[in-house]
């Protein structure tokens, strides 16, 4: 599994703070690559940027292969 951030690699353990840390204004949790996580990205693009995980359940839920 690759997982970026920043153009760099991100390790499990980071992943998985941020994920506790829940969704806020720079992070978001997509369940799937869809027009809504589209959106998402493009107005992280217009504003002061932000994280998008694609795969993880609104709830925060994570995959059991991660």
């Amino acid at each position: 599994m690759l997982l970026m951030q920043n153009g760099g690699l991100m390790d499990i353990k980071n992943l998985k703070t941020m994920i506790a840390a829940g969704e806020s204004q720079t992070l978001e949790f997509k369940a799937s690559f869809s027009n809504e996580a589209v959106e998402t990205l493009a107005a992280f693009s217009n504003t002061s940027g932000g994280t998008v995980l694609i795969g993880i359940a609104d709830n925060g839920q994570i995959p059991a292969s991660i």
